[in-house]
C-alpha cells in the first residue's frame, strides 16, 4: 500500500501542476483579450502586471501542494510506526504466553512426581503394617502352642499322680522321683522357653528400632528435598538487587498455612545488606503458595531455610 502511494503521488502532483498552469494560461489570455485598449502604449503595462501575479499564485499553489504532500507523508510514517508498535506488542504477548505455558508444564511435571512419591510412601506404609500384623499373629500362635503344651503337661502330671496313688509305696517313691525329674525337666523347659521368648522379643525390638531409624533417615532426606524445593521456587521469584554478591545468604523463617500460603516472612540473619533482605522477603511472598511437603509428617506451620545468592 505504501509503495503504490509513493508511485502515484508524483504523477498526481504533475497533473495538478499542469492543470493549474492551464488555468493560469487561460487567465492570462482572458486578461489580454478583455483589457481596454485606449492606445498602443498604455495597453502593455496591464499585461505585464497580470503575468507577474499569475507566477506568484503558481508558487503559492506549489507550496501548498508540497506542504500537503509533507503532511500526508508524516501521517503515513506515523501510521507505519503505530503498526510497528502493535507488531512488537503482539510478539511480546506471544513470548509471555509461551513462558507461562512452560511454567505450567513444569508445575504439572512436579505435581506428577510428588504424586508418585506419595504413592510409593503409602505402599511402604502398607508393607510395614502387614509385616507388623504378621509378627503379631506369629507371636499369638507361639503363645497358643505354649499354652497347649502346658495344658498337656498338666494333664499328664495329673494322670501320673492318679497312677501313683494306685501303686504301692515303693512305686509311689519311684514315681515321686520320676515326678521330680519331670518337674525339673518342665522347669528347665519353661526357662528355656522364657529365654527363647525374651530373645525373640529382643530381636523384634531391635528390628523395630532399626526400622524407626531408617524412617528417621528417610524423613531427613525428604526434609532436605522439601527445603530444596522451597529454595528453588523462591529463587525463581527472586529479583536480584543492586550490590548483591555471590555467596551472600539469609536465614528466613516463614509462617504458612497447610496449603502452603505464606502468612508472614521474617529474615533472622543475613550476610548482605537491607536491599538483599527486602528482595528475599518479597521473593518468598511472590512464591506463595510454597511447595507442599512430600510427607505430611514434615509439615510445620513455621519453617526455616537458608537462601543463598548463587549468581
Amino acid at each position: 500500500m505504501r509503495r503504490a502511494s509513493g508511485i502515484g503521488t508524483p504523477q498526481a502532483l504533475v497533473l495538478s501542476l499542469l492543470l493549474h498552469a492551464g488555468l493560469l494560461a487561460l487567465l492570462v489570455v482572458s486578461l489580454r483579450w478583455g483589457a481596454p485598449t485606449p492606445g498602443p502604449a498604455p495597453a502593455a503595462a496591464p499585461v505585464i502586471e497580470a503575468h507577474a501575479v499569475s507566477e506568484a499564485e503558481v508558487r503559492r499553489e506549489l507550496e501548498r501542494l508540497a506542504e500537503r504532500e509533507r503532511r500526508r507523508r508524516a501521517q503515513a510514517e506515523a501510521e507505519r510506526r503505530r503498526l510497528e508498535r502493535l507488531r512488537r506488542e503482539r510478539e511480546r504477548a506471544e513470548r509471555e504466553r509461551r513462558r507461562l505455558a512452560a511454567i505450567e508444564r513444569r508445575r504439572r511435571e512436579e505435581a506428577a512426581r510428588l504424586e508418585r512419591l506419595r504413592k510409593a510412601r503409602e505402599a511402604e506404609e502398607r508393607r510395614l503394617k502387614a509385616l507388623v500384623e504378621q509378627r503379631r499373629k506369629a507371636e499369638a500362635e507361639r503363645r497358643r502352642r505354649a499354652e497347649e503344651a502346658r495344658r498337656r503337661a498338666e494333664e499328664a502330671r495329673r494322670k501320673a499322680e492318679a497312677e501313683r496313688r494306685r501303686r504301692e509305696e515303693a512305686e509311689r517313691r519311684r514315681r515321686a522321683e520320676e515326678a521330680r525329674r519331670k518337674a525339673e525337666a518342665e522347669r528347665r523347659r519353661r526357662e528355656e522357653e522364657a529365654r527363647r521368648r525374651a530373645e525373640a522379643e529382643r530381636e523384634l525390638r531391635e528390628r523395630l528400632e532399626a526400622e524407626a531409624r531408617a524412617r528417621a533417615r528417610e524423613l531427613a532426606a525428604l526434609r532436605a528435598r522439601y527445603e530444596a524445593l522451597i529454595r528453588q521456587k523462591v529463587q525463581r521469584h527472586w529479583i536480584k538487587p543492586p550490590g548483591a554478591r555471590r555467596g551472600e545468604s539469609c536465614r528466613v523463617r516463614v509462617s504458612q498455612t497447610p496449603g502452603g500460603e505464606v502468612l508472614t516472612v521474617r529474615v533472622l540473619a543475613c550476610t548482605g545488606g537491607p536491599a538483599l533482605r527486602r528482595s528475599v522477603e518479597a521473593a518468598v511472598y511472590r512464591a506463595s503458595p510454597l511447595p507442599r511437603p512430600p510427607d505430611p509428617e514434615l509439615y510445620e506451620r513455621e519453617i526455616e531455610f537458608t537462601f543463598r545468592v548463587e549468581e
